[in-house]
């Protein structure tokens, strides 16, 4: 048993899935380089580094790394990766020579169905899942062609999934796997569940205030005595407690008190500070994942872009979003121990910004400001 199965199981947490993975072949033909399997990015479980930092004591609570099912309770974290992944995975994905010809070896076939136990759009979904969360992908050779040796079957590999040990051993689901069968893919960053956890904590509490709000209106309501009499602490909090329980209820909010008993309302939560804190803070995770603030839906103050059309729009898409993930993974795809020499691999973008819509976007953003009231008009 590894390390962290030891850890979770000792903590009661339940250890990564275990899943059977066929041998490989070990032997590459041909100048294929030796794989570096240590990430750039941290390797170590999301679960795992907040467990020791919370049983330690050492780590600010909000600095600490988020899960993936924390993160994604965030809307417009949800709403990016779903754009991302979904788009990048339901691109063309192939095989090109040195001419920009497709290609028709073994590695197109390859690479138009990488795993026959799956669609190439839920492996490339899920692959950007984790470029955009853990900052690292990988992939496991299951097959290979016996000319050549390389790979006939890549299958993605759960997060958390590949165990580094000491003296270049490596796991996978706690399994002994030779190190050429990996396939290590590094995003453009960390992933966000590191790098990026102050500020999706801090989207996290206002989504927990905006729910407060919607629950109770007030931020402070005081159920205040107006006589001298002595009321027990039972007495007192079984009148909140009746009193929260009416607010909450069906009814209509209607609750009832005694001629001794005021209730006072100390303000209203600052509603307009939610919304704009919530939109603030879905423009920083559009900054954090690497997309267009529009797309998923956030409004800057001032927004300088301006979109002609849907297509224009995309393009944006395309080069300030899609492109740094796209690249991250055609990028290790393209080299010599999974394609031939010459070949490389490429996303087809023209499947979605090839112009199929002239009228005018305006869901987008604008930079003409509105004209100040009383003022000159065009």
């Amino acid at each position: 048993m590894s390390i962290r199965a030891g850890i979770r199981t000792a903590l009661g947490l339940p250890t990564a899935p275990t899943r059977s993975v066929t041998a490989a072949s070990t032997a590459l033909m041909g100048p294929v380089p030796e794989p570096q399997l240590a990430s750039p990015w941290t390797d170590r479980s999301t679960l795992e580094t907040i467990t020791w930092a919370n049983l330690a004591g050492l780590v600010d609570q909000d600095n600490a790394p988020l899960t993936r099912a924390e993160a994604m309770a965030i809307p417009a974290v949800a709403r990016a990766r779903t754009i991302l992944a979904s788009t990048l995975g339901r691109l063309d994905l192939v095989v090109v020579d040195g001419s920009g010809t497709p290609s028709t070896t073994p590695s197109a076939q390859l690479i138009a169905q990488p795993d026959p136990a799956q669609p190439r759009y839920v492996q490339l979904l899920w692959t950007v899942d984790d470029l955009i969360f853990q900052g690292v992908a990988w992939w496991l050779v299951v097959a290979r062609y016996a000319d050549d040796n390389r790979p006939r079957i890549l299958r993605r590999i759960l997060p958390g999934g590949v165990q580094l040990h000491d003296g270049g051993r490596v796991t996978v689901y706690d399994k002994p796997t030779n190190a050429r069968d990996l396939v290590r893919i590094d995003g453009p960053h960390e992933g966000i569940l590191t790098f990026a956890a102050r500020s999706l904590r801090i989207a996290s509490k206002l989504e927990a205030s905006a729910a407060r709000f919607a629950h109770n209106p007030t931020a402070h309501t005081e159920l205040h005595q107006t006589d001298d009499a002595v009321v027990p602490k039972a007495q007192r909090d079984e009148l909140i407690a009746g009193y929260v329980a009416a607010r909450n209820g069906a009814n209509g909010g209607v609750s009832w008190t005694t001629r001794n008993l005021e209730v006072k309302d100390h303000g209203a939560a600052p509603e307009h500070l939610l919304t704009s804190g919530r939109n603030a803070q879905a423009i920083d995770v559009a900054r954090h994942i690497g997309v267009p603030a529009d797309a998923v839906d956030a409004s800057p103050e001032k927004a300088s872009q301006t979109y002609a059309n849907r297509s224009e729009r995309l393009g944006v898409l395309v080069d300030y979003g899609l492109a740094a993930y796209g690249a991250a993974i055609t990028a290790r795809l393209s080299m010599n121990d999974i394609v031939r020499a010459g070949e490389s691999v490429a996303f087809q973008y023209d499947g979605i910004t090839a112009a199929t819509d002239a009228d005018p976007d305006t869901s987008a953003p604008s930079s003409t400001p509105a004209p100040a009231a009383g003022g000159p008009t065009a």
